[in-house]
This record gives C-alpha cells, sequence and structure tokens, in this order.
C-alpha cells in the first residue's frame, strides 16, 4: 500500500478524523509519535497493514471490526532509513484486549514510498511453530531470462480509447 494522502484527502489531519475509528488510541499515540505529514502517514499505513493482514489470513473480512484489533509495530522499524528494503517480524497484536502470541509478522517497507505485511497465525505451538524469515530480494531486472519467450499484449486502438475513457473519469 502507498503510505501517501487517499485521492481526494486535502490534508493528513482530514484523513486521520475520518480513519479515526479505525485504530485504537495505542495505534493513534503511535502514529502521532511521529513528526510530520509523511512519517505520520507512513505510521497509520503500517498500522493499517497490519490490521489488514490479519482481517486477510484469519479470512473475516469486512465483517470485523478493526477496532478490536490493537497492532504494536517494531518500534526499531524505522521508515526513515535509506536502505531498502526493510523488513521485520517483531509487531505484535492484541485481538479484544488481550496479547496474541500466536500471530506472527512479516512487514516490508518498499521503495517508492510502498509499505506491506503478511500474517500467519502458528498453529499449537509445537516445534513446527517455528518460522525462519529470509530477507526480501527483488526479482531480476525484465531483461533477464525471467521474461525469455513472453510476448508483449497488443492494445488496439480501441481498447487504448477505452483505457483513457476509465482514466478521465471524475474520481
Amino acid at each position: 500500500m502507498k503510505a501517501t494522502l487517499p485521492r481526494g484527502e486535502s490534508s493528513a489531519e482530514s484523513f486521520f478524523r475520518i480513519m479515526r475509528r479505525q485504530l485504537t488510541e495505542d495505534e493513534w499515540r503511535f502514529v502521532r509519535s511521529h513528526g510530520g505529514d509523511s512519517q505520520q502517514l507512513a505510521a497509520f499505513y503500517r498500522i493499517w497493514c497490519l490490521k489488514e493482514s490479519v482481517v486477510k489470513a484469519t479470512g473475516d473480512g469486512i465483517g470485523f471490526s478493526l477496532s478490536r484489533l490493537n497492532c504494536q509495530p517494531d518500534p526499531d522499524f524505522l521508515f526513515d532509513a535509506a536502505d531498502l528494503p526493510l523488513t521485520t517480524s517483531r509487531s505484535i497484536v492484541y485481538i479484544d484486549g488481550s496479547a496474541s502470541s500466536d500471530w506472527l509478522f512479516e512487514e516490508h517497507r518498499l521503495p517508492l514510498g510502498h509499505v506491506a505485511a503478511v500474517a500467519w497465525q502458528r498453529r499449537g505451538g509445537g516445534a513446527g511453530s517455528h518460522v525462519t524469515l529470509e530477507a526480501f530480494t527483488e526479482l531480476a531486472p525484465l531483461s533477464s531470462s525471467i521474461c525469455d519467450g513472453l510476448q508483449p499484449i497488443t492494445v488496439s486502438h480501441d481498447s487504448e480509447m477505452s483505457y483513457q475513457n476509465f482514466c478521465n473519469k471524475p474520481a
């Protein structure tokens, strides 16, 4: 998810007002502890991605109230660090007020201001519940053998016009 203001929003403050019920007080303290709008937006989307990853992993979808989740991001994971990508697995979640130690998160800060998170739930806590995370690596450039033999899709004039019409619709 790109950590920027959504289209049509005039400021981070107005966006945060709209989203206020989606985060807990602890989460808002984390967001507000970051200076400046861009850092606060990055912190907000980081929490949003953690919440979204739990809801997707459980399969509950939009019927699950995000306010039931209280995500505590790894405080040592710095979004303004120069080296990309960065990965952490030290964030935790509280569900309905109780710490849930059976959830693991993999968070990524990716180029061009994107953040991502993946969650999975450990089952049983036995020897098989340990997960080793490997560092994120980008795929080789498109000129490599990964694309050998692929044929580009040719775009007709009609499909190009349809796309332009779609892009020109009001937001």
